[in-house]
């Protein structure tokens, strides 16, 4: 094999692996931090079980995360999020999350045994939110039930800003 033929296909193949090494730390991150993430026990969300978190203005908004089991036996699932910071007053809302069309289709990726559930804990709130102070949000279900089942998990993660 020529000299020259030799070098460039090394060059190749060396400019291959920085270009996969490169993609690698880029996934790496734009990862999404998890602020909390708790498995439910017997995959019932208690109405105790809060999940808190901090959060500065200027990040991207938190989202929820749930797995659920495809037995799970409503249509939506309400949960209340309580904002507040040390010089704002406390913010609560309800967010009702659809979960199942009319004719029992899921609407939540996924398939088989669980889906995957992804909601934005803050749209349309992030106007009202001026403070410079962290933020302290809690969330919890609001389904009027003890322990709401079929629930494996639930997650709150801050996608990172690309």
């Amino acid at each position: 094999m020529h000299p020259s033929l030799k070098r460039s296909l090394v060059s190749q193949r060396a400019g291959r692996l920085l270009l996969v090494a490169c993609l690698g730390l880029n996934m790496i991150a734009c990862q999404e931090a998890a602020r909390v993430e708790k498995a439910f026990t017997d995959a019932c969300w208690a109405a105790t079980d809060t999940l808190s978190f901090s959060w500065k203005k200027g990040e991207v908004s938190p989202h929820l995360h749930l797995k659920m089991q495809q037995d799970y036996p409503y249509m939506n699932l309400f949960v209340q999020v309580q904002v507040q910071s040390s010089d704002q007053p406390v913010q609560t809302f309800l967010l009702n999350n659809t979960l199942v069309d009319p004719y029992g289709r899921w609407l939540l990726a996924g398939d088989g045994p669980t889906y995957q559930a992804d909601y934005d804990l803050l749209a349309g709130k992030l106007a009202d939110l001026t403070s410079a102070q962290p933020y302290q949000i809690s969330v919890v279900q609001y389904m009027r039930e003890e322990k709401l089942c079929k629930i494996e998990q639930a997650r709150i993660v801050v996608p990172q800003t690309p």
